[in-house]
């Protein structure tokens, strides 16, 4: 039976829909009916995907990630 890390791995071909074999697939339903959390991890991602699917923006420029990045360097989480 496949891992988890085997399994996430393989999530970006399940959520496309891309060609897997007949033992890839068989193995991803097999774990997917012992392993709850990564049955609730593949909804919560195919989710994910439909919900970038539909929004309508221009992906952010080099620029603009660099900034998030500074940011996101900058926070600190205070602990009590």
């Amino acid at each position: 039976m496949l891992s988890c890390k085997e399994f996430v791995e393989q999530l970006a071909k399940i959520i496309d829909n891309e060609e897997l074999t007949l033992g890839q697939k068989l193995n991803n339903k097999l774990h997917l009916f012992f392993c709850h959390h990564c049955k609730t991890y593949l909804k919560q991602a195919k989710i994910t995907v439909a919900v970038a699917k539909k929004l309508d923006c221009e992906p952010p420029t080099s620029t603009q990630i660099e900034q998030s990045i500074a940011e996101m360097k900058g926070f600190s989480v205070s602990q009590e």
